[in-house]
């Protein structure tokens, strides 16, 4: 007997050619609808797995949504916090400013009101050597 030049075991090429093939396993005539029954059965199974992996793919997109939002808010909050900080440093670093430029004009204030003391006490010193 030759060997027909093909990939397939040996059972399939034994087969008889009045029997069809469904893409699971070889069908014999007569066995048709127990190979539908059982067709059907795995196709069901299969659309089974099918819908609980939707429906598990599903709840963690759900899940994703919920960390996102969650996320987002406390994204905004963070933000919010902040410029509120850098509101207080805007502020505190102008009330710094401030005060330096009162210390610059006490202390200009003061070296004049210094330079008058010296001038008048050298004025009172030259009146006082006038009037001896």
């Amino acid at each position: 007997m030759q060997q027909p030049n093909s990939n397939c075991d040996a059972d399939w090429c034994e087969e008889a050619p009045t029997s069809k093939h469904n893409g699971l396993e070889v069908i014999r005539p007569g066995n048709e609808k127990k190979a539908e029954a059982t067709t059907q059965k795995t196709l069901e199974e299969q659309a089974g797995k099918h819908s609980e992996v939707q429906e598990a793919l599903h709840c963690e997109h759900e899940e994703l949504k919920a960390k996102l939002c969650t996320s987002e808010a406390l994204k905004e909050r963070h933000e919010a916090i902040v410029e509120e900080e850098l509101q207080k440093i805007k502020a505190s670093n102008l009330t710094l400013i401030e005060l330096q430029n009162l210390n610059i004009e006490t202390m200009a204030v003061l070296e004049r009101a210094e330079e008058e003391k010296s001038s008048l006490k050298q004025m009172l010193k030259k009146e006082d050597i006038a009037q001896r």
